[in-house]
């Protein structure tokens, strides 16, 4: 069975881990990336052993489930959208406050208060 380790000592990391995991059903195991791994970007662990880092990781997980396909599609084939992606993704994982501003808009989380 695919694997999926995310970063559990972060946020933004654990809210789209769960987001995915909505998305692939049981097709795919969640956990978190081991502690003496000295990476914090999650990782994908196919089902014939190939493991894929950040927003290539992601698409591919995502694409076990035929609705989520697409964002898979645009990584590979339309120009730009990868190297704009992971760009996106390495932003992203250095601003925490930013990441969680986005998270909250795109996943519609709210914040306790």
């Amino acid at each position: 069975m695919p694997i999926f380790y995310y970063n559990d000592a972060c946020s933004y990391c654990r809210q789209w881990a769960r987001w995915c995991e909505g998305r692939v059903d049981s097709q795919v195991q969640f956990e978190p990336l081991p502690e003496d791994d000295p990476k914090t970007t999650p990782k994908f662990l196919t089902s014939g052993g190939v493991v894929l880092e950040g927003v290539h990781g992601i698409v591919e997980m995502l694409a076990l489930s035929p609705s989520w396909r697409w964002p898979r599609f645009m990584y590979r084939f339309v120009p730009g959208v990868a190297v704009f992606s992971e760009w996106f993704f390495s932003y992203l994982s250095q601003c925490p406050v930013c990441a969680e501003r986005i998270s909250g808009k795109l996943l519609r989380v709210k914040k306790k208060r």
